[in-house]
């Protein structure tokens, strides 16, 4: 697939100026830029449907249970717990 995109002349230019800061091409600017965009994407998907099954099958946490066990994992380690808020 090599499809062309357009872009604002405003983004053209900021990626034109990026390409002659470094050595890179604007191309290879933008596809890494969608790529990594993408993958976030795709990233992020997953981890809202785990959080989805999570929620979905009970298995979630009170914020003073979370303060809780924090504090005393802070303890066990040897550290002061914070004062509670």
């Amino acid at each position: 697939m090599n499809d062309r995109i357009s872009l604002s002349k405003a983004l053209m230019d900021r990626l034109v100026r990026a390409s002659r800061r470094t050595t890179l091409k604007p191309e290879s600017i933008a596809r890494k830029a969608i790529a990594e965009r993408v993958a976030y994407l795709e990233w992020e998907s997953r981890a809202l449907a785990v959080g989805q099954e999570d929620l979905d099958q009970g298995r979630t946490l009170q914020t003073r249970d979370l303060r809780m066990a924090l504090s005393a994992q802070r303890i066990a380690r040897g550290k002061k717990a914070p004062k509670a808020a």
